[in-house]
């Protein structure tokens, strides 16, 4: 068998690392997940796709079709432990005539597996924590178009991996409301603008228990349109900075130009000191980052009843 890749010890131990963070491995099925390795299985024509992860010492599957028996496999065992970390979708039109894959079990078993493709799936911080990819029992040569939509997929498979990041960060800092403890305000007007689903949704049920009458828009277009349409429905912007469409500065300096601009906050992952400046010039009174805990984004929403400094 031929070797494993050569492996930077402190590059994998960096990228296991971040692989923790997602708290992905050995959760329950998902059907998002579940979704999109039907569709590349779709796409190739193939009996088998899995979304895998790649551990220290095994390769393990969020989502599978084709291999309902199997789990996880030993890292040197799979070809994932080279399709992670390639720069691009990574093929082997037949495994049986390459000598890094020829005496693989999976290749030589009765009924194995020829051909393979994956598109490591690279998260925010650059690292490559999987593959999502596709098998098949018979040698192939991907077309062009196949190897874009499992590109494609790739990036959605990505999209998920940071949602359900996001919502373990904000899980562990929002702790549930004491039963015992009155709300901080009483039905005033909240509009929440973040483009992550996941942030929006965990915001949004956090304000609610501190006693806001919440709205939500997923952009600086949508918010905008909110309030435009009935001004009077928003008393506090609680805004993302980094969104697409209209970012959360353009947002503010567009409510601030409006008859009756409305108290405005901000929240972003970064806050450099041009950005801090001009969100103050736009009528931002509070900068929350993030991650942020219950207490902070109560105290930053308060904030917002002082003048701006």
């Amino acid at each position: 068998m031929s070797p494993a890749p050569a492996i930077n010890e402190e590059a994998e131990k960096a990228r296991l690392a971040v692989l923790a963070e997602y708290g992905i491995l050995d959760t329950p099925p998902e059907k998002e997940f579940d979704a999109l390795v039907r569709q590349a299985a779709m796409e190739f024509g193939v009996p088998v796709a899995a979304i895998s992860l790649v551990a220290a010492d095994r390769v393990w599957f969020k989502a599978q079709v084709g291999l309902p028996a199997v789990a996880d496999l030993p890292r040197p065992l799979t070809f994932c432990q080279y399709g992670f970390s390639s720069s691009g979708v990574f093929v082997v039109p037949d495994a049986r005539a390459d000598g890094r894959f020829a005496a693989l079990p999976m290749v030589n078993q009765e009924k194995g597996f020829y051909f393979y493709a994956g598109a490591p799936l690279r998260v925010h911080s650059g690292h490559s924590v999987g593959t999502i990819c596709v098998l098949d029992h018979l040698p192939r040569q991907p077309t062009e178009s196949q190897l874009q939509a499992l590109q494609v997929l790739a990036e959605r498979t990505v999209e998920l991996l940071e949602q359900h990041r996001s919502r373990r960060i904000q899980a562990a800092s929002f702790p549930p409301f004491p039963e015992d403890r009155k709300p901080a305000v009483r039905g005033e007007r909240l509009l929440v603008v973040d483009d992550d689903a996941a942030v929006r949704e965990f915001v949004c049920t956090a304000t609610r228990q501190l006693g806001y009458a919440v709205t939500a828009a997923a952009n600086g277009v949508e918010a905008l349109s909110l309030v435009e349409s009935d001004p009077a429905a928003v008393e506090l912007v609680l805004t993302d900075i980094n969104m697409p469409e209209m970012d959360g500065l353009t947002l503010a300096r567009a409510l601030a130009a409006s008859p009756k601009p409305p108290r405005m906050a901000a929240m972003s992952g970064r806050f450099d000191s041009q950005i801090r400046a001009d969100l103050r010039a736009a009528g931002v009174s509070a900068l929350l980052a993030k991650p942020f805990t219950l207490s902070e984004l109560r105290l930053a929403l308060e904030k917002t009843r002082a003048p701006a400094v």
